[in-house]
């Protein structure tokens, strides 16, 4: 995962295509977003009640799925923002909870 600096990251979510979603679900947020080629990305923060993940869905616009991926590296994460910038690259902002405090990654 790459990691920018704080104000990059903001003006990079605050330029581009941003997700909307429900962040009450019980398994944490579901966010979604569209690209230019129609396709929806979406980004859910996930617990499976042992381990917290991240996954991350493309589906068509026929709702067939084009790949997934699931972030787990052991720490319990939430994502709270996406963007997409003009060349379709999926930026995610969230916080992570790590020896009782939280940090934004």
């Amino acid at each position: 995962m790459r990691r920018l600096p704080l104000a990059a990251a903001l003006a990079l979510l605050a330029a581009t295509a941003r997700g909307a979603g429900d962040y009450d679900s019980p398994s944490g947020a579901l966010l979604t977003l569209y690209d230019r080629w129609g396709n929806a990305l979406t980004v859910s923060s996930r617990f499976d009640g042992s381990a917290h993940f991240l996954q991350v869905t493309s589906f068509n616009r026929q709702r067939g799925l084009n790949w997934e991926r699931t972030h787990n590296d052991g720490y319990q994460e939430r994502a709270h923002d996406v963007a997409l910038d003009p060349t379709g690259n999926l930026t995610i902002a969230g916080t992570r909870f790590y020896q009782g405090r939280r940090y934004l990654w």
